[in-house]
């Protein structure tokens, strides 16, 4: 019992830190299985102590607390920039306020295709919008920037993106 109950605080510490965490990101930051991470998972669910969000490929964990506040919409951007390629693409459209997709494509070194349905996926949850001139533009910077700062990336996103997250976290 003391090993579960220590590894299930663990998880929501992980949790609390990395609001919108999925299970497998989870389980490679505890440096545990997959399989572990969904047998605690349930018991926080029962306990009140976080909820979850399924979208198209993962179960997203957020702690519960009036200090883990996050509306819908803050969820499901945050969700997004949880990934890699989406991330990216916020970060450059930060740093260019807009691109076309040429552009976007050549700095991330992307294909099209790839490029394409994650910028449908940010356009859909409304972090980015098509101007009439075609290019991409983050629909509200200033709140895409206040998620990136207020909820840090996970040490594997961090060491992936190091270069990009530095402007950011002065890492």
């Amino acid at each position: 019992m003391g090993d579960e109950l220590d590894t299930r605080r663990r998880l929501l510490a992980l949790i609390r830190k990395y609001p919108g965490l999925h299970v497998r990101e989870a389980a490679r930051q505890l440096d545990t299985s997959v399989a572990l991470v969904e047998y605690h998972v349930p018991a926080l669910l029962e306990a009140g102590l976080v909820e979850e969000e399924r979208d198209d490929r993962y179960q997203r964990l957020y702690p519960v607390g009036k200090d883990h506040v996050l509306s819908k919409e803050d969820r499901r951007a945050l969700a997004l920039l949880r990934q890699a390629t989406p991330v990216r693409v916020v970060l450059v459209l930060l740093e260019r306020d807009e691109e076309r997709h040429a552009g976007i494509a050549a700095a991330l070194g992307v294909g099209k295709s790839t490029l394409s349905f994650h910028l449908k996926k940010l356009e859909r949850a409304g972090i980015i919008e098509k101007t009439d001139a075609g290019a991409y533009r983050l629909t509200d910077a200033r709140r895409t920037s206040a998620l990136l700062l207020e909820h840090e990336p996970t040490p594997s996103m961090r060491d992936d993106f190091a270069d990009l997250w530095g402007t950011f976290y002065d890492v």
